[in-house]
């Protein structure tokens, strides 16, 4: 798809994205998006500033021959729709508003200065959300808008690689590449203009690890914190207090490190490509060689009851292994186009949530294998200079009714999605 300046006739830029011929293109009534329909089977998406693919929509079984738009109605409150004919001789209707195809709105925070955003983590409340800078500061924004709740510069020396709440959402836990974990109390502002707006009081600095902490996660009362580190070991620390130790788990890195729901179980992933189980009370006990990987991890997530793992990297699969007898074969779910960086599970472990460095946010039904809908972040990225993302956070919060997802991207900007809870799958 080309885009042309009318005045001028000045070629803009091209939109890359379709496999296959575009038969349709409607610009929105504010000229901000465009949508085409292709021979592909799709329907896809624009934001016209920038090139980048914001929404494919998925469901027709033959090319797409074209699509039409109907604004929004104020006085009657209508959605905007968009309606599509095809040559598997059916006429679809999507909804516009809100974005996404969960029924999920996105919004993109620019960061203040030129600072990269690289880690982020969602409070268990949901009401805000903490970014991990390349400089070491740490900044409070608000959900879903992003106002800037508060920061503290020089909070690590070097990048922020990882934040973490405590189930509590009362501690915070960061790791850098400064080699150091930290813990923070989350207090709330005594007075202020943003008197209710949280802010952070540093608690303990971590000194164990001899290189970058790649992760850090709590147990799941809150009480202990996880390290994962490229020196390849593995911490666990006494939150109220700061002791702790480390073991020597992987050679090479230590890169991800994740509890079960129960807190008796400890699973990590290394550069060695081993896959391994350790009892938290017993570090010094040998642990469970679970699997040897074919490809080099760049995240291993437990299933919260302990039964499963999912295991994320180089390859663009996602690898799923169950650890409870009998063993069924090793299972992969197939849909990413680049290196998959981190997988979420949901609290019943029937999702899984994943980023990858094709720019995709997706979200997958484990238990049948099958993605159930997938974001494109609003970013355009040459492949042959790497993704600008690094981390992400997903969280639902049954209170509120609101499910989050916030994506840190280099480039010095925030994506955040928002959907109601009512839209995912059961068990968010």
């Amino acid at each position: 798809i080309l885009l042309w300046q009318v005045t001028s006739g000045e070629q803009l830029r091209g939109l890359t994205g379709h496999q296959n011929i575009v038969f349709g293109l409607r610009f929105a009534a504010d000229g901000r998006t465009l949508y085409s329909a292709s021979r592909d089977n799709t329907l896809r998406a624009w934001d016209v500033a920038s090139g980048a693919t914001l929404r494919v929509f998925q469901g027709h079984e033959a090319g797409l021959l074209s699509v039409a738009l109907s604004p929004a109605s104020a006085a009657s409150g209508a959605s905007a729709w968009a309606y599509t004919a095809a040559d598997d001789g059916t006429l679809r209707r999507w909804p516009l508003a809100p974005a996404g195809q969960a029924g999920g709105a996105a919004g993109v925070w620019a960061t203040v200065g030129e600072q990269a955003a690289i880690s982020a983590a969602i409070a268990p409340d949901g009401r805000w959300a903490v970014v991990g800078l390349q400089d070491g500061t740490l900044r409070l924004h608000a959900l879903p808008g992003g106002e800037v709740l508060g920061e503290v510069k020089g909070a690590h020396s070097n990048w922020v690689m990882r934040v973490a709440f405590s189930p509590d959402g009362h501690t915070l836990a960061t790791g850098s590449f400064d080699h150091t974990a930290k813990l923070w109390a989350v207090e709330a502002a005594a007075s202020g203009p943003t008197s209710n707006a949280p802010r952070l009081k540093r608690l303990h600095t971590l000194k164990e690890h001899s290189h970058s902490v790649h992760a850090v996660t709590f147990s799941p009362d809150g009480q202990r914190l996880a390290t994962a580190s490229f020196d390849g070991q593995i911490g666990l620390f006494d939150v109220a207090t700061g002791q702790g130790r480390t073991v020597k788990a992987h050679d090479g890195y230590a890169v991800s490190v994740s509890f079960d729901a129960t807190g008796r179980t400890l699973l990590t992933s290394g550069s060695d490509y081993k896959l391994r189980l350790w009892n938290p009370q017993q570090l010094d006990a040998p642990p469970r060689e679970l699997a040897t990987l074919q490809d080099t991890p760049m995240w291993a997530s437990l299933s919260p009851d302990g039964h499963s793992a999912a295991v994320v990297g180089r390859g663009s699969n996602i690898t799923l292994l169950n650890l409870t007898p009998p063993q069924a074969p090793v299972q992969r779910l197939v849909g990413h186009e680049n290196a998959v960086l981190r997988a979420i599970h949901s609290p019943d472990g029937q999702q899984l949530a994943t980023v990858s460095g094709d720019m995709t946010l997706r979200l997958w039904d484990v238990p049948r294998q099958r993605l159930l809908f997938t974001h494109h972040l609003p970013a355009v990225w040459p492949r042959d200079e790497g993704s600008p993302l690094w981390d992400f956070d997903f969280r639902c919060v049954k209170e509120t009714g609101t499910c989050w997802a916030v994506v840190p991207l280099t480039m010095g900007r925030v994506v955040v999605y928002r959907w109601p809870y009512e839209h995912l799958p059961k068990g968010w």
